[in-house]
């Protein structure tokens, strides 16, 4: 399959084109401290609470993920077209059922040690730990596929 997408210099507001380094701050930098992973609950709750006034503005001008896929991938992207089964509500469905599950069970398992002075470094983990999946599996479809193939989910 040819390329899909025509490669072109995209305008990036400064928010855009340096919010990606968030994204790897939390996820590579969170594994050494794990408290980093308390600011994704800022993302969350500005991601929220945007989407219900906007839709997916949050998507094209705030995200650090959609920043890292277009900023850093896009060069070194195959660019192709995202296939059908990606973009299926059966897909979307499964996919957040299994990233519930597991968000789930890792918070669940965090908030087991409240009162305790591990707490807030086990539940950062939990943030820290989502963001760096998020960072393979998007930065492998962000190459294989198409820079914004994650943000189908």
């Amino acid at each position: 399959m040819d390329n899909y997408y025509i490669k072109t210099n995209r305008t990036f507001t400064s928010i855009r084109r340096n919010a990606w380094i968030f994204t790897v701050l939390v996820a590579i930098g969170g594994l050494w401290i794990p408290k980093l992973g308390l600011l994704v609950i800022l993302i969350m709750l500005g991601l929220t609470t945007t989407s219900f006034f906007t839709g997916r503005y949050w998507c094209g001008n705030f995200c650090p993920h959609g920043s890292l896929f277009d900023r850093i991938t896009l060069p070194i992207s195959f660019n192709r077209k995202i296939p059908k089964f990606l973009k299926s509500k059966y897909m979307a469905i499964g996919f957040f059922i299994f990233f519930m599950f597991n968000f789930s069970r890792k918070l669940i398992k965090a908030f087991n040690t409240w009162g305790s002075y591990d707490f807030l470094d086990r539940l950062g983990l939990v943030f820290v730990t989502t963001y760096l999946m998020v960072l393979i599996v998007g930065g492998l479809f962000a190459i294989l596929i198409n820079p914004r193939t994650w943000c189908q989910f």
